[in-house]
């Protein structure tokens, strides 16, 4: 093989390689959530300043739906390494968009992302230990369902509490009124000793 031969060639490879593409990092110019047939958004990858339009966006699993926020730092693969079909792979986290506090055995969302845990949902779902699932909604509700006692434990705010153990306890406190009304009848049965105590009690 003649030397000009050989340097058309490898020119000929590297022009092809460089048409070829794995993935790149790309910032999220808009998306579109509401429109139920067009699940993606439009990137501006970072290194050149190409805008791809209506690019895929990857789901965990079927039914599942998480969008990119504009401004957002994306990973965008190419499929067979063609320019023209983009799919965006995920977000990444960068010196200003944080991940949210977590630990070993972890798997947390906190949306908004950033946002303090009084103004948050937050749900915790922990495989070290016990399992447990943990709901947080702001300042105003606590849900912790696990497999210990107790099994269910709601906390409002601490204004007022509801906890279901696995022997079959149920614990209603509240630091206000306790209401319990029916529109057809309403039964109070106990196996053992029913107490009824207050200040004054009033039977109509």
């Amino acid at each position: 093989m003649s030397s000009a031969l050989y340097e058309t060639l490898r020119a000929m490879i590297r022009e092809e390689l460089g048409l070829l593409r794995v993935s790149e990092l790309g910032l999220v110019q808009a998306v579109g959530p509401a429109d139920p047939d067009n699940y993606s958004a439009t990137v501006a990858l970072r290194d050149s300043g190409l805008v791809l339009d209506a690019v895929p966006l990857l789901a965990p699993s079927k039914g599942v739906a998480c969008v990119p926020d504009v401004g957002d730092l994306v990973l965008v693969g190419f499929v067979g390494g063609d320019l023209n079909r983009p799919v965006v792979l995920g977000s990444l986290y960068n010196d200003e968009d944080r991940p949210p506090a977590n630990d070993r055995g972890q798997f947390v969302i906190h949306l908004p992302a950033g946002a303090d845990a009084g103004r948050a949902v937050r749900l915790e779902l922990n495989e070290d230990g016990p399992p447990r699932a943990v709901l947080t909604v702001g300042d105003a509700c606590t849900v912790t369902v696990q497999d210990d006692d107790p099994v269910l434990a709601v906390d409002v705010g601490g204004q007022a509490t509801v906890e279901i153990s696995s022997a079959g306890h149920v614990s209603l406190q509240g630091s206000g009124n306790l209401t319990l009304k029916g529109s057809g009848n309403v039964t109070l049965e106990a196996g053992g000793t029913l107490a009824l105590k207050g200040a004054v009690i009033n039977l109509n």
